[in-house]
C-alpha cells in the first residue's frame, strides 16, 4: 500500500492520526481506486517538477496571470497526459480534478479548450461536422475546414446591446453553430464582429479571459450550424426533426445539464479544501485550558463548537462527492443513448430527471462550498485571514460557481417546476434514476437508524412542499395573475423550499447506498459521516416540519440536535485521517495552515521571513511628511 499512497510526515498531527478506528489509506483507494491513485501519483510528480507550476502566496497582476494560465495549460497538453479525452473518461475526470484543486483558473482553461468544444460539436453536429472533430481529437492545430458550402450563408447580428447577444436571421428558435470568430494568421476578430473583454475578476477567475461579443452582419456559412434536430436548407428553409418546441426543450435538457453537473463537484472539492486546512490548522493550534501556562493548551478542535462548526464540512466533502460520481455514471449513460440517437420515452423521461436534479444540485453543492470556505476561514481565527492561508482566495474562486450555468435561485424554479408538474399529471412517480420514487409513499415520523429516521421526515416534507406550491398556485391564478407570476411569487418558503429539500433527499439516499455496499472495515465511519450530514441538513428544516405538522412538542427537534452533537463527537477520533482521505498533496493544496505534516507555525513564519527587514517603497515621503509635522510643531 506505501509504494500507491505515501505515509505522512511525523509531527503535531501524529497523535490524531493515532486515534483513527480504520486504515485511511484503505478507504482512499475503496473511494478513488487504484488506477485512478495512480494516475493522479504520475500527474502531481511531473507537475511538482515542471518550475512553471512552481507559485508562492504573492499576487500576479490580471496580464501576468493570464500569460502564466497560458503557459500552464500549454504545458499540460505537452506532457501529454490523456491521448483521448472521450476514450478515457475517468482519467479526464481524474485530471480535472487535480487541475481544480491546483487553480481552477487552469482547470476552466484547460476544459473549455479540450472538453466543451468538442462535447457540443459531438452531441448537436452531425456528419458535416467530422472534419472538425478529426482534427480536435489529433490537437492539429489547422486553419478551419473549407466546405462545399461555403457560399451558402447567412448573415448574423446583435439582438440587442443590452443583452449583447446574437441570432440567425430567420424566425426560428436560437440554435447553436460553430464558427472562427478570429483570423488564425493574426488572432483579430473577423469583419462584421467585435469582442471584448469583461475587465478584471476576484480569484484565479482573472486568469481566465471572458468576454463578449457582438455581430454586425457578419456572414456564417450554413454548414456551421450544429444541425442534430434542425437545419436549414440552401433556399433559406428552417427544418426541425421535432414535432413542437415542447419536444425539443425535452430532448435537449439533459445534454444542457453537462456543466451544471461537472460544477456539483465544484462544491465536493470546496467542502474538501475547507475541510483539510481548517481541521489540521484546529489540530496544531492550541490555546486556553483549565488552568494558565503553555502546558495546558488544548488542541482547537477538541472544543464541541469547533467541531460543529468543522465536521459538517467534510461530511458534505463526502456526500457531495459520492452524490456528484453516481450522477455522472447516469449522465454518461444518457449521453451514449443520446448519442447513438435513440428517442425513448423512457430516455425523454430521464433527460427530464437529469434536468431537475442538476438542477437543484448544482446550487446545493456550491452554497454548501462557498460557505464551507467562509466558515473555515473563521475557524482558523486570525490566520485564516492572510493570503498564505490559501482560504480567502478559495472562497473568491468558488464564489462565481454560483452562478456558473445559471444563477442558483433561478435554477431551482426549474426542479420545483418539474416536480410540481409530474405529481399534478397523476401518471407514474417513479423515475429513470429513481429519485421521484419515494412520493408514492406519504412519509411520516418513524423510528430507528438516523437516515432511516431522517429519510422519512425528507418525504413528508417533500410532499407537504408540493402541496403548498400547489396551493399558492391556485390562489394566484384565482386572482388572475399570469403564469409567470404565479410561478416567480410562489417561490418563498413554497417552491424553492420545495427544490432544496428533494436535492438534499436524493444527495443523501445515494450516500447511504454506497454505505450500504461498504466493506465492513469502512461502514462505521462512513455512517457516521452520512448521519452528520443527514442531520445538518434537516435541522434547517425544523421550523417548516413543525410548523407543517410533521412534529409537535420539542422531542424530534432535540433528537436532531442532541444526535447531531454525539455523532460530532463520535467522529472526533477519526477525522483527521478522513482529511488525509480527500486531502491533495501539500504541493496543490499550497496553504500554510494546512500541510500535511501539521507545522502551521513553522511554515507561517517561513512566508513571514520572506518579509524581512523590507522598507515600504513610500517610505521616504513618510519621512518627510513626518520631519514636516515635527518641524511645524517647533
Amino acid at each position: 500500500m506505501s509504494d500507491l499512497i505515501a505515509d505522512l510526515p511525523k509531527g503535531p498531527l501524529t497523535p490524531f492520526r493515532e486515534t483513527a478506528t480504520f486504515d485511511w489509506k484503505a478507504l482512499k483507494v475503496h473511494l478513488e481506486g487504484e488506477e485512478s491513485i495512480k494516475f493522479k501519483n504520475e500527474v502531481y510528480a511531473v507537475l511538482s517538477r515542471d518550475p512553471i507550476f512552481a507559485r508562492d502566496f504573492s499576487r500576479p497582476s490580471t496580464d501576468e496571470y493570464r500569460e502564466i494560465n497560458h503557459k500552464r495549460w500549454k504545458a499540460v497538453l505537452e506532457h501529454q497526459f490523456i491521448d483521448d479525452f472521450f476514450a478515457e473518461l475517468e482519467r479526464t475526470q481524474d485530471l480535472l480534478e487535480i487541475l481544480e484543486t491546483y487553480d481552477q483558473g487552469l482547470s476552466g482553461r484547460y476544459a473549455l479548450h479540450a472538453n466543451v468544444f468538442f462535447s457540443a460539436i459531438l452531441t448537436i453536429g452531425t456528419e458535416r461536422h467530422a472534419e472538425i472533430l478529426e482534427k480536435r481529437e489529433t490537437m492539429r492545430l489547422e486553419p478551419w475546414p473549407h466546405s462545399t458550402r461555403e457560399n451558402s450563408s447567412s448573415p448574423l447580428h446583435t439582438m440587442e446591446q443590452s443583452s449583447v447577444g446574437l441570432g440567425i436571421s430567420l424566425n426560428q428558435p436560437l440554435t447553436r453553430w460553430c464558427s472562427l470568430v478570429r483570423d488564425p494568421n493574426n488572432y483579430r476578430s473577423l469583419p462584421g464582429i467585435t469582442i471584448g473583454d469583461m475587465g478584471t475578476k476576484p480569484g484565479v477567475w482573472d486568469g481566465v479571459e471572458n468576454g463578449w461579443m457582438s455581430f454586425s452582419n457578419h456572414r456564417a456559412p450554413l454548414w456551421t450550424l450544429l444541425n442534430k434536430g434542425c437545419d436549414v436548407t440552401e433556399s433559406g428553409e428552417y427544418k426541425s426533426a421535432y414535432s413542437s418546441s415542447r419536444e425539443r426543450q425535452s430532448v435537449s435538457l439533459g445534454s444542457l445539464s453537462a456543466g451544471r453537473i461537472g460544477i456539483v463537484a465544484k462544491g465536493a472539492n470546496a467542502c474538501r479544501l475547507a475541510a483539510t486546512i481548517a481541521i489540521r490548522y484546529s489540530c496544531a493550534r492550541h490555546q486556553f485550558g483549565e488552568k494558565p501556562g503553555s502546558d495546558n493548551e488544548r488542541a482547537v478542535i477538541t472544543y464541541p463548537l469547533q467541531r460543529h462548526r468543522l465536521f459538517p464540512i467534510l461530511a458534505q466533502a463526502y456526500v457531495i462527492r459520492l452524490y456528484q460520481s453516481k450522477l455522472m455514471n447516469h449522465f454518461r449513460e444518457y449521453m451514449m443513448r443520446m448519442v447513438g440517437g435513440e428517442k425513448s420515452p423512457e430516455l425523454a423521461e430521464l433527460s427530464k430527471e437529469v434536468h431537475g436534479l442538476s438542477s437543484c444540485t448544482k446550487p446545493l453543492a456550491t452554497w454548501m462550498g462557498v460557505a464551507a470556505l467562509g466558515e473555515a476561514r473563521t475557524c482558523c481565527g486570525g490566520h485564516g485571514f492572510l493570503q498564505s492561508s490559501r482560504l480567502n482566495n478559495l472562497r473568491d474562486d468558488f464564489d462565481p460557481s454560483q452562478t456558473f450555468e445559471g444563477e442558483n435561485n433561478v435554477l431551482l424554479q426549474q426542479t420545483s417546476n418539474w416536480l410540481v408538474a409530474k405529481k399534478a399529471a397523476g401518471g407514474d412517480l417513479k423515475s429513470p434514476m429513481g429519485t421521484t420514487d419515494f412520493l408514492v409513499d406519504g412519509g411520516a415520523l418513524v423510528d430507528g437508524p438516523v437516515v432511516r429516521r431522517v429519510l422519512g421526515a425528507y418525504t413528508w416534507l417533500v410532499h407537504h412542499l408540493i402541496a403548498k406550491t400547489e396551493m399558492r398556485h391556485k390562489e394566484l391564478k384565482a386572482q388572475g395573475k399570469s403564469s409567470f407570476d404565479v410561478k416567480n411569487e410562489s417561490q418563498i418558503y413554497t417552491a424553492h423550499t420545495l427544490s432544496i429539500a428533494y436535492g438534499e433527499r436524493v444527495m443523501l439516499s445515494w450516500a447511504q447506498a454506497f454505505v450500504d455496499d461498504a466493506p465492513i472495515a469502512f461502514k462505521s465511519v462512513l455512517q457516521r459521516l452520512v448521519n452528520i450530514f443527514a442531520l445538518d441538513r434537516i435541522e434547517k428544516h425544523l421550523s417548516t416540519l413543525y410548523i407543517g405538522g410533521f412534529c409537535s412538542g420539542g422531542s424530534f427537534g432535540e433528537w436532531v440536535r442532541n444526535t447531531l452533537i454525539d455523532e460530532e463527537t463520535l467522529l472526533a477520533p477519526d477525522a483527521i485521517s478522513l482529511v488525509d482521505v480527500i486531502a491533495p498533496p501539500d504541493f496543490v493544496l499550497n496553504s500554510a495552515l494546512g500541510s500535511s505534516d501539521g507545522r502551521a507555525y513553522e511554515h507561517l513564519m517561513a512566508e513571514f521571513r520572506r518579509h524581512t527587514d523590507k522598507r515600504t517603497p513610500f517610505w521616504g515621503d513618510l519621512a518627510t511628511f513626518l520631519h514636516h509635522k515635527q518641524q511645524s510643531k517647533l
